[in-house]
């Protein structure tokens, strides 16, 4: 195919006003990146270095692409979808992300500081040294996930759900997962201090070294959670959570029994029940 057959599909997107972006693919071949309101599917693209900052990608699907030293910010990404691709010192800052599936996929010293990224999907993710500082990720839904060295700082996690999620030697210095679910998880040697699990269900969840100062479980089920070596606990604001199960608690901390209470006493419990957030097993 010649260089003028390959322009005929944005020739004919340009006829009728649509826009349209030609991007490298594989083998060199152009792969065109549609109006949102068509769509558009970018497969084995090489974008090293590519910069995309500020376009609107609503609904575009990246599989198998390279996104290594790319430059997302101040897009608006909204349901698009991150598959089987690398994404190493890519830029996603400022940037909307509202609805993303991110599925077997490595984040590595990625920059995503203020990302908007409420009701996203994180499956099979690795992120290893990046940052997502004061990020927006409030009911997300995160399976088979790690995270090391990353610094997710008050970032709201506020109403997620995470499963089999494993965070190590990271900061998450005043991060907000209140009503969130949290199973089969961990926070390893990391900074929780000032964070928040208000009304949060936590089951079989572990912090184990790190700090949880000043942190607040507030109304917060604690389901065979472990606390061990974990500093700050004598800062810890338990108001009104219970436990089943709980370890590594210092002995002044004397929590309920989750499902003993004869009537919950703050407002929240109330709401949501003795037992009605504890996943069945």
């Amino acid at each position: 195919m010649n260089r003028y057959a390959r322009l005929l599909p944005l020739l004919g997107l340009t006829a009728l006003g649509l826009a349209a972006e030609a991007l490298p693919g594989q083998g060199g071949g152009a792969i065109l990146i549609y109006r949102p309101s068509i769509g558009g599917q970018i497969i084995g693209s090489n974008l090293t270095g590519v910069s995309l900052n500020g376009k609107n990608i609503r609904g575009a699907r990246f599989i198998s692409c390279n996104l290594t030293n790319s430059s997302l910010q101040n897009v608006d990404a909204e349901s698009a979808h991150f598959i089987d691709s690398e994404m190493v010192n890519t830029n996603l800052s400022h940037s909307k992300l509202q609805g993303v599936t991110f599925v077997d996929l490595k984040i590595e010293r990625v920059l995503a500081a203020n990302l908007k990224a409420p009701d996203s999907n994180f499956v099979e993710i690795e992120i290893e040294g990046s940052n997502f500082i004061d990020s927006n990720l409030t009911a997300v839904q995160m399976k088979d996930v790690q995270i090391t060295y990353s610094n997710f700082s008050r970032t709201k996690f506020i109403g997620s759900n995470l499963m089999d999620t494993d965070i190590f030697n990271s900061t998450l210095h005043g991060s907000d997962f209140a009503a969130s679910h949290l199973s089969d998880s961990s926070f390893s040697n990391s900074d929780l201090s000032g964070s928040s699990f208000v009304g949060a269900t936590l089951a079989d969840t572990r912090f184990e070294g790190g700090s949880l100062a000043d942190a607040d479980f507030q109304d917060a089920f604690l389901i065979d959670v472990n606390f061990q070596n974990v500093e700050g606990l004598d800062t810890v604001n338990f108001d009104g959570a219970c436990q089943m199960d709980a370890e590594g608690l210092p002995e002044s901390i004397n929590l309920t029994e989750c499902g003993d209470e004869e009537e919950p006493k703050s407002p929240l419990r109330r709401l949501i029940g003795p037992l009605s957030l504890i996943p069945k097993r």
